[in-house]
């Protein structure tokens, strides 16, 4: 924040004002350096989130998803943190050059003005100095700001993730699959009721004017090492705030902490928005795009309009225009869709059939049997063979398509969903029990 007030008159037209906050050269320096960074960690954040999220249980998939929201929340927080910032010192030099520009104060008597334009102009220069003091005392609370979250929201990352496995170790350690939800609570329960038992009572002893019961020390102490308390991620962010509050107002509490609420939300929208898009809020009347239409031709199911971080989950082909002679499809393998298949249809003997070509080829027709496949509505009669997507790093499943002595023209394919999915009435691709319908030409 800024130093001790001097007079405007002091300061020099050829420096910075005496009131500006000392660290004001190492936040731009920090901010300038590293927010283009932070934009490309982002991207490359995103992918990574996604690649783990696609490769975990279901079960526990669902639990510590927003884990992943809260890490890129918290590196897209900072670096826009650190975009407002640099804006907000850009406006800020600008006042601060005005003093170079007009070191004798002589732009209030331009003759070009008329009287009412020159008391206007000589309003805003007078009020010039409280300008200047305001943006850099905004520019340094966004800087502690960005860095506070930031650091909150990895202590949160950190604790409820180790929260989150010991609660799915527990469930499956007694075997309680079904309850995992109701134990996670549980557990998280377990954690937060002492954190607000504790406040409580410290707040309640704060304003009677007496002193805390000795264990409410131990257990904030023990919350704030796990990033869960303001005074380990917050303090400083909190008491800037609470200065720019006592010296502005309630207009500046209030503006700051609409600032800092809309980076957080946007911080936490934007992964999401990213993965799933945000056609349904801006395409109007335009149909929604459903995986079993067979007017459709889905993003999901064409290799080549695929973006890095979205879903593997739908067979795909290379693209919608095929000139090849076969049609190569590429069918994701899905731990939850595919390892009760995998069980069934594996010999039951121990010996690694993965080594036998006869063994695993007969492994291979029986997952095949699993998800028909027709082209024209006509079964397509081609062998399933173990692959790998090098690109995205998936494992999976790849059928090639003899299309040899097939015609010009527009063709059809249709894959059955897995057996654990034909089940349900919605999945995780959001479709219905329907198969997968993907449209091609050659």
């Amino acid at each position: 924040m800024t130093q001790t007030p001097t007079p405007a008159a002091s300061d020099t037209g050829d420096t910075v004002p005496q009131r500006t906050t000392p660290t004001w050269e190492m936040e731009t320096l920090l901010s300038g350096a590293t927010v283009f960074a932070l934009f490309q960690a982002y991207a490359e954040l995103n992918v990574a989130v996604f690649w783990l999220f696609e490769r975990l249980p279901s079960d526990l998939g669902g639990i510590v998803s927003p884990l992943g929201l809260y890490v890129q929340g918290a590196v897209l927080g900072l670096a826009l943190g650190f975009l407002v910032h640099l804006l907000l010192r850009a406006a800020w030099v600008s006042l601060v050059g005005l003093r170079s520009v007009d070191p004798e104060g002589r732009l209030r008597e331009n003759e070009n003005l008329g009287p009412a334009q020159r008391a206007l102009l000589g309003e805003a220069l007078d009020a010039l100095p409280q300008r200047i003091a305001a943006l850099d005392d905004a520019a340094t609370l966004v800087f502690g700001a960005a860095l506070g979250l930031a650091k909150m929201m990895t202590g949160l990352t950190l604790t409820l993730g180790a929260l989150f496995l010991l609660a799915y170790a527990f469930a499956k350690g007694l075997g309680l699959d079904k309850h995992l939800v109701p134990i996670n609570f549980a557990f998280l329960a377990l954690w937060i009721v002492p954190l607000m038992l504790a406040t409580m009572v410290d707040n309640h002893a704060g304003k009677h004017g007496r002193a805390a019961p000795r264990w409410v020390m131990p257990v904030l102490r023990g919350y704030a090492l796990a990033g869960f308390t303001a005074d380990r991620n917050l303090g400083t962010t909190m008491a800037t705030y609470r200065v720019a509050g006592v010296k502005r107002g309630w207009r500046a509490q209030f503006a700051i902490a609409a600032i800092v609420t809309s980076v957080i939300l946007v911080a936490l929208l934007v992964p999401v928005l990213q993965n799933r898009g945000i056609g349904g809020l801006l395409d109007g009347d335009f149909p929604g795009l459903h995986g079993g239409d067979a007017g459709t031709l889905r993003a999901a199911h064409y290799l080549d309009r695929q973006r890095a971080g979205d879903l593997q989950h739908a067979p795909s082909l290379p693209s919608d225009v095929l000139t090849g002679p076969y049609a190569k499809l590429w069918i994701p393998y899905v731990s939850e869709w595919h390892d009760a298949a995998l069980t069934r249809c594996a010999p039951k003997e121990r010996s690694d059939w993965r080594a036998d070509f006869a063994k695993s080829r007969a492994v291979l027709d029986c997952l095949a049997a699993t998800q028909p496949i027709r082209l024209d509505g006509r079964p397509v009669d081609a062998l399933w063979w173990w692959s790998e997507d090098a690109r995205h790093d998936r494992r999976g499943f790849q059928v090639m398509i003899d299309l040899r002595a097939k015609r010009t023209g527009p063709f059809l394919l249709e894959i059955d969903q897995p057996e654990s999915q034909r089940k349900l009435d919605g999945n995780a691709t959001g479709d219905d029990d329907l198969p997968w319908r993907i449209p091609f030409w050659r």
